[in-house]
């Protein structure tokens, strides 16, 4: 992969923009990179930071991929947050059909700072990878695959992918949409969302909750654990069945998808919707 070689392939603007608010020991400054990079498509993306926020969409409405970077430092005056600016490295490659964003500081670099950064794509990428210390995910995108890790913040995902597989440590995890396979764990916090379509998911929470929603789906396998069976509540099934560790809820037969959940202080709340038309 070539560094910094997005200005030899796209047209780029970029323009750095130093703001700052007089607050005792404390000053605000911002830098501002974006660049319009032209791609048909881009086949995988990686984002690595340690604070900050990621967007991503991918749309057929563009026929340019961009990307805007707001970086954020906080220092004792304006000249201590330029400085640490300065030394606050962001790098994003291109090559190879993938475009990646990482945070290469140094490793002593104990400053407050944020990296925000948003990412229109117009086409579907095969492999989307983000990892975050502190931080939030928002995307609304079609890939393969789509692989996230967050510490401390939240996840929303929107779109299709034949994986989709999400760690959270402290936060929420919302999804919607179509996945085939579906992988979530959460430590503290809770998990929802509406599937559209699974072919196999599994869901796992230590201190929250999973509540979800079923949409159009005519035959799926249920079985939840909880270490209070009574905090599982499964809605609008065909048949229930209660065994010693699961409760488990079918629809149809059961054997064309499956969906694991399981939490110990939380509850688990599944409840199944049909349009109108899926009924006829």
């Amino acid at each position: 992969m070539l560094r910094n070689t997005l200005f030899a392939l796209a047209l780029a603007a970029v323009f750095w923009q130093f703001s700052g608010c007089d607050v005792p020991g404390m000053n605000k400054f911002s830098a501002v990179d974006t660049t319009e990079i032209r791609l048909d498509s881009v086949a995988t993306i990686s984002v690595n930071v340690v604070n900050g926020t990621v967007k991503l969409r991918t749309s057929q409405d563009v026929s340019e991929s961009r990307c805007t970077i707001i970086k954020k430092v906080w220092g004792r005056n304006r000249n201590d947050a330029q400085k640490k600016l300065k030394e606050f490295k962001i790098v994003a490659d291109i090559g190879n059909g993938g475009f990646s964003v990482v945070e290469e500081t140094p490793e002593r670099f104990h400053v407050k700072r944020q990296v925000d950064i948003e990412l229109t794509i117009p086409a579907s990428s095969r492999k989307t990878d983000i990892s975050i210390v502190n931080g939030n995910v928002d995307m609304a995108c079609r890939a393969d695959s789509i692989l996230v890790s967050v510490v401390n913040g939240n996840v929303l995902v929107k779109g299709e992918s034949r994986l989709l597989s999400v760690d959270v440590v402290n936060g929420r995890i919302d999804f919607d949409r179509i996945f085939d396979t579906l992988k979530a764990d959460m430590v503290n916090g809770g998990i929802s969302g509406t599937l559209n379509n699974i072919d196999y998911g599994e869901m796992d929470n230590v201190n929250g909750s999973i509540i979800l929603k079923l949409m159009d789906i005519n035959d799926i396998k249920v079985v939840a654990s909880a270490l209070n069976r009574r905090s599982v509540s499964l809605d609008g099934f065909d048949s229930l069945v209660e065994n010693d560790d699961d409760v488990i809820g079918v629809l149809g037969t059961g054997t064309e998808r499956t969906l694991k959940l399981s939490t110990v202080t939380g509850k688990i709340s599944v409840s199944v919707e049909k349009h109108l038309y899926a009924l006829k």
